[in-house]
């Protein structure tokens, strides 16, 4: 059995104090990779990799600020994959990722961005799976009064190629999809077969009802979210996920939730 974990995290967090009446929260980051691949009668290996992260809160705890903001000039990883196919490896590139985060007394915001993505998982003569954009960016943000929260996402040049995707070898997003896309629609499935699930502004909100009275609105949102569930990689099946430009914000209050 053979376990290869990729983690690629750029992040800023912003996250509440212990509860009190009215507090937020936000993060920013700009990319992750987790995953697992294994086959049988193959030795494990692991691979780890962090870029940079900080943190923030509101209540201000003690030498904790309110804002900050920071970025990575350039992510270049190349991960071999030869234990489950002659020269197959997975490459993830980008130029500058930037996050930010911050959180006041009656809202909250976080972004992340990143420029010029490439990630691709194949050989030098095949591609099984390219994504290439030329910025991806999402926000999240959240307030008190009304207890709300928004988020977007913005990707362009979007290209989805490879031959997870059949005999063209090109996934080109329908008119309909690109009208949802610049709109703001959220969750936006692009792609789901063969263990390979695609979704563009991926959003998910949770509400949470505290013992003290208060309310918990909080959202999450990746501009490209890719999940791998037994996706066939060589002789090797790989689960986890990518995610690119994450983003959330929370806020806490004692009111109710502002009506969709």
């Amino acid at each position: 059995m053979r376990n290869i974990l990729g983690l690629i995290a750029l992040g800023l967090s912003f996250i509440a104090a212990p509860l009190s009446a009215q507090t937020t929260g936000s993060t920013g980051r700009g990319l992750r990779l987790n995953q697992t691949i294994s086959a049988p009668r193959v030795a494990a290996a692991n691979v780890a990799v962090q870029t940079a992260t900080s943190a923030a809160f509101f209540p201000v705890l003690p030498g904790g600020p309110a804002s900050d903001a920071d970025l990575v000039v350039a992510v270049n990883e190349n991960i071999s994959l030869s234990a489950f196919g002659a020269g197959l490896r997975e490459r993830i590139n980008t130029t500058v990722i930037a996050a930010s985060a911050m959180a006041s007394a009656t809202q909250a915001t976080g972004t992340a961005t990143v420029n010029n993505l490439a990630f691709s998982i194949g050989t030098d003569q095949s591609s099984l799976l390219s994504i290439t954009a030329l910025r991806v960016e999402s926000t999240s943000s959240a307030t008190t009064s009304p207890l709300d929260t928004t988020g977007t996402a913005t990707i362009t040049n979007l290209q989805l190629t490879g031959s997870v995707f059949g005999p063209s070898g090109t996934l080109i997003l329908s008119p309909k999809q690109q009208l949802a896309l610049a709109a703001g629609t959220p969750n936006i499935v692009v792609f789901n077969q063969d263990g390979l699930k695609i979704t563009l502004n991926r959003q998910v909100e949770t509400v949470t009802r505290n013992a003290n009275g208060t309310t918990t609105l909080a959202l999450a949102t990746d501009a490209i979210a890719v999940q791998f569930t037994d996706f066939a990689v060589g002789t090797g099946f790989k689960t986890g996920e990518l995610l690119i430009a994450s983003s959330s914000a929370s806020a806490t209050a004692v009111q109710p939730i502002s009506p969709q």
